[in-house]
């Protein structure tokens, strides 16, 4: 039996603030730990010391590609994605059958379960997909658990046999498209420069022949703000059911431009509380959907959900893991060692450092801090807090409370 006294060290090593595996390793050579071995010794100590101090997780998001064949002038992905394709970065099978070990070493056996699919463009590595769906619900059946997948596709690349799978496995397909042909094709270009609007429709009613209920993520430009509630009424009729819809992030918005997306924001919700359309859901209107008031600090990211790239890295949602491609931002740890990095997981979970900042600018009474990524993006901080983000946070949730409790 191995001497397990380097344990002590090593957790001293990873409950540093930036925790070096070339140390860690260099313990467990000293005691004999070598190789394979001290992998899995440090994985197994990460785990454990991430279950005494952390909420379980229940979701995981796998970047399966960092390719995409899109030019799309507001990506938040912009980062990671090689303008040429000259590298097209996919997960491979090994770190996708991990970061499923990984996500259900972490998760209580209680809660709800879930992975979402995404990218690049998660398509462009359809037989990692399937792995991943296969494995995560194998690991699901085990525990007995309920279960759901997600997946957010540009809707370029589906086939018959792609709608076939996702619909037999009842993977959630959400598409990314921005309103009409008009709006869609303003931002939404092909490598090409040609628009998308007629391939991303048709691909879609092929999925909603197998699967009815169909989403759409609108990301709203600030040049559309105005054509909001038209665009939406044009996916309407198209047959999408669902809208995940916000403002686009990183690029300006005009004091004009805010106000009439504003307006079409309260427009769509008054919409969506007079006519009731049937079969049609925006959950930012639905009142249970509606937050309390008071700051909720932070989000999932880090505290149940954590995103995995195609290198196998491991940051604390897929935005915030797609910020830079030459390095992680918010590294929590990597599908080998475990989220090793126990002090950035502390900080994310925790808020405790978003909360001193948004109390530093007067706003922790009212704001929960955003989100990381959006924040990150326009001060280089995950934890210092945007203040325009604030500022049209707090009009849209105006906005939204008034539409949703008139009165």
């Amino acid at each position: 039996m191995k001497d397990m006294t380097p344990a002590g060290d090593l957790a001293t090593i990873l409950l540093s603030q930036e925790p070096s595996l070339d140390a860690a390793r260099e313990v467990l050579r000293e005691s004999g730990i070598e190789g394979e071995e001290a992998t899995d010794f440090i994985y197994d100590t990460v785990c454990q010391i991430n279950r005494d101090s952390f909420f379980p997780l229940h979701k995981v998001e796998l970047l399966l590609a960092e390719g995409c064949d899109m030019a799309c002038s507001y990506c938040f992905e912009s980062a990671i994605l090689d303008p040429g394709l000259k590298r097209r970065r996919v997960m491979k099978d090994e770190i996708i059958e991990r970061a499923i070990g990984l996500l259900f070493d972490h998760v209580s056996g209680e809660e709800e379960v879930g992975m979402t699919l995404f990218g690049g463009e998660p398509t462009l590595n359809f037989s990692g997909l399937r792995l991943a769906v296969d494995l995560f619900e194998v690991e699901v059946a085990k525990r007995g658990v309920s279960s759901f997948i997600n997946m957010t596709t540009n809707g370029l690349h589906l086939t018959q046999e792609m709608v076939e799978y996702l619909a037999d496995h009842r993977v959630r397909v959400l598409f990314s498209i921005d309103g009409d042909r008009e709006t869609h094709d303003r931002y939404r270009k092909d490598k090409k420069l040609q628009g998308t609007y007629d391939k991303v429709i048709a691909n879609m009613k092929m999925m909603k022949r197998r699967q009815p209920w169909i989403g759409a993520k609108i990301t709203v430009m600030p040049s559309e703000a105005a054509r909001l509630f038209e665009n939406v009424q044009a996916l309407v009729a198209e047959g999408v059911n669902q809208f995940v819809i916000g403002a686009a992030s990183g690029v300006e918005w005009s004091e004009a431009e805010n106000a009439a997306y504003l307006e079409e924001w309260q427009r769509l919700g008054q919409w969506m509380r007079e006519a009731q359309p049937k079969g049609v859901r925006i959950s930012d209107f639905e009142e249970e959907e509606v937050k309390p008031e008071g700051p909720q600090f932070g989000c999932g990211a880090a505290r149940g959900t954590i995103a995995v790239n195609a290198a196998g890295e491991v940051a604390g949602c897929s935005k915030i893991i797609s910020l830079d491609g030459q390095k992680t931002i918010g590294k929590l740890g990597d599908v080998w060692h475990g989220l090793y990095c126990i002090r950035e997981r502390a900080d994310m979970a925790g808020c405790g450092r978003l909360k001193a900042n948004c109390e530093a600018a007067g706003i922790a009474e009212t704001y929960h801090g955003g989100c990381f990524a959006t924040n990150y993006e326009a001060t280089g901080d995950l934890y210092q807090p945007n203040l325009e983000d604030f500022s049209m946070a707090q009009r849209r949730e105006g906005v939204t409370r008034e539409v949703v409790s008139p009165g």
